[in-house]
Order: structure tokens, then sequence, then C-alpha cells
């Protein structure tokens, strides 16, 4: 199981060869014909950017609000 804070391991050179043998590689959204090639992010899988992801900057705080909300409301409801 992978944590969006083990980004480093998981693009490491023996996880990603890991992942060819358990054929996880081949889900992964990768640059193609050398996009990247001689820049910083050669190898690296896209997306890599919290700030473009919502649930990564503020609507995870949002939902668990919204939960907490839902308890305390029905906590005294019946059973």
């Amino acid at each position: 199981r992978f944590y969006h804070n083990a980004l480093s391991l998981m693009t490491s050179k023996s996880c990603k060869a890991w992942m060819v043998t358990e054929g996880i590689l081949k889900h992964w959204l990768l640059p193609k014909e050398g996009l990247n090639k001689n820049t910083v992010y050669e190898n690296r899988s896209v997306g890599n950017s919290p700030e473009l992801m919502p649930l990564d900057c503020s609507h995870n705080k949002y939902l668990h609000s919204c939960v907490n909300r839902h308890i305390i409301c029905t906590t005294q409801l019946d059973k």
C-alpha cells in the first residue's frame, strides 16, 4: 500500500523495478516518446503537483468537517 507522502519511494529505481514485475507500473501515467528527456522530471510520473488536486489542498478537510457535523447532528437520535 502506498501513501501520498511516499512519492519519493514510489519513484525509486528499485520500487519501479518491483512495480514492473508485479504489473503495477503499466497502470501509471508516464511520459512517452522522450517528452521529459533531459529535464528534472525525466522518468517521473505525471501529475505530481498536489496543488492541482483539490482533495489534497482543501476538500479532504471539507469532507472530514461534513462527516463530523453529521455525527454531531445525529448522535442524539433514537436508535
